[in-house]
């Protein structure tokens, strides 16, 4: 006669896929696959071919902001796949906004890219309505605590737009291969009397 135990698993789907920014890196976690048949986990981004990891976790340092959705899948070597999480992310770029010191005095700013760790750089372009040239790059930066430029040669009336360009300093998956850029604008009338 003997004893004898087992620990059993119950294989499901988790759906517990979290998410956390660390340094300006989006970071994926979920839990563990404890199956005997696990094989990897699949990442597939907006239904497109997945790409393999072996741990739980993944830093999708492409990630700079913008519109993305992940399944996470455990691959095994059965005749099944099993979804262990799910997140969707809409677009989270910094946003251009003017502030005034008194009327003759303006600034464009923006805040800290909240995945500054993805970026290159950030730069900033000016178009005056009218003006010659057309556009003008008036701001390359790879500190992203430098938030603000300050508006110079204002006329009455003026119309001024800018577009902030973000560079990704990394492919957004293993599946591509250049870096990402991602660009947001505002446009703004200037008076100065």
């Amino acid at each position: 006669m003997f004893k004898t135990g087992w620990v059993l698993y119950i294989v499901k789907d988790y759906f517990n896929l979290e998410t956390r920014v660390a340094d300006g890196i989006l970071r994926l976690e979920w839990e563990e696959y404890l199956g005997s048949d696990f094989v990897d986990y699949g990442i597939e981004k907006f239904y497109n071919q997945a790409f393999h990891v072996n741990d739980n976790s993944y830093d999708a340092l492409g990630h700079i902001g913008q519109p993305a959705e992940y399944k996470i899948w455990a691959m095994t070597s059965g005749d099944r796949d099993f979804q262990m999480g799910y997140q969707k992310f809409t677009a989270d770029y910094p946003q251009i906004k003017r502030s005034m010191k008194d009327s003759a005095t303006y600034y464009i700013h923006w805040d800290k890219p909240k995945y500054y760790g993805a970026l290159e750089k950030i730069q900033l372009w000016e178009d005056i309505d009218f003006g010659d040239p057309p556009h003008t790059l008036v701001k390359e930066t790879s500190d992203f605590n430098d938030t603000i430029f300050h508006v110079r040669n204002i006329a009455n009336g003026q119309l001024r737009t800018y577009h902030l360009i973000l560079f990704g300093k990394y492919p957004q998956d293993p599946l591509h291969e250049q870096p990402v850029t991602a660009e947001v604008y505002a446009a703004y009338f200037y008076y100065t009397q």
